[in-house]
């Protein structure tokens, strides 16, 4: 029913190591602790699969709409093919 989009996003955890390598009051390796800030920048931002809204909000109605017995129909009753 839905598609899914590749949407940016900023990830929190990330940006919360970077804020705690900076404010660190003990003294770590130089090099361990430049390779952990160099991860926490690849990692700031992020892509996030996620189905449209509209296409969840539709099948929440639909889902909601049916246990309540608001449909007359579910589908049209419409033929598509002919017959003689």
């Amino acid at each position: 029913m839905g598609r899914i989009e590749p949407r940016p996003a900023q990830n929190d955890a990330a940006r919360e190591l970077r804020q705690y390598l900076h404010w660190l009051d003990v003294r770590i390796d130089s090099e361990v602790f430049r390779q952990l800030v160099d991860i926490a920048k690849k990692y700031e931002s992020v892509v996030a699969w996620v189905e449209k809204a509209v296409d969840v909000q539709i099948a929440v109605d639909m889902v909601t709409m049916a246990t309540r017995n608001e449909y007359e129909a579910a589908y049209p009753r419409i033929s598509i093919f002919s017959v003689n």
